[in-house]
C-alpha cells in the first residue's frame, strides 16, 4: 500500500540533465548580457572621452547652424557667428589656463607657509592630506564638467 502511494521517477536522470542544461543556459545568457554591458560601456566611453578632442571647434560650428536656422542668416552672417563662438572658447580656454597657473601659485604659497609653521613631521602628514584632498577635488571638477557637457 505504501508503495503504491509513492510515484516514484522513472528517469531521474532526465530531470537532472534538464536542469543542469537550464543552468548552463541562463550562465551563457548572464554572461553573454556582461560582454555586452562592458562593450556598450567601453563605447561611450571612448566616444565621452577621446572623441571630444577639439570639442569646441565643431561646438561653434554646431552653435552657429542652430542659430542661422533661428535667426534666418545668411551663409556670411553663419560664419562670421562660427568665428565669433570659434574666438570666444579659444577665449575662455586662455583664461582657464591663466587662471589654473594663478591657483597653481597661490596653491604653492599655501604649502610654503605651512611648512614655515609646521615641524617636519607634521608637515609630512598634513602635505599628504592635503595631496589626498587636492585630489579628491579634481576627481569631482571632472566629474562635475563631464556631467555638464
Amino acid at each position: 500500500m505504501v508503495e503504491g502511494s509513492q510515484q516514484s521517477n522513472p528517469h531521474p536522470h532526465k530531470n537532472r540533465r534538464t536542469q543542469l542544461s537550464l543552468q548552463i543556459i541562463v550562465a551563457a545568457v548572464i554572461f553573454a548580457s556582461g560582454i555586452i554591458v562592458g562593450a556598450g560601456g567601453t563605447i561611450l566611453l571612448v566616444r565621452h572621452k577621446v572623441l571630444w578632442i577639439h570639442h569646441y571647434h565643431k561646438e561653434a560650428a554646431s552653435i552657429a547652424l542652430q542659430i542661422k536656422a533661428r535667426y534666418n542668416l545668411t551663409e556670411q552672417q553663419t560664419k562670421k557667428v562660427e568665428d565669433v563662438f570659434t574666438r570666444a572658447f579659444e577665449s575662455r580656454k586662455a583664461v582657464r589656463s591663466q587662471l589654473q597657473t594663478k591657483f597653481d601659485a597661490e596653491r604653492e604659497k599655501l604649502v610654503s607657509e605651512m611648512k614655515a609653521v609646521l615641524t617636519p613631521q607634521q608637515f609630512e602628514k598634513w602635505h599628504i592630506d592635503f595631496q589626498k584632498r587636492l585630489e579628491q577635488y579634481k576627481k569631482r571638477r571632472r566629474n562635475d564638467s563631464e556631467k555638464t557637457k
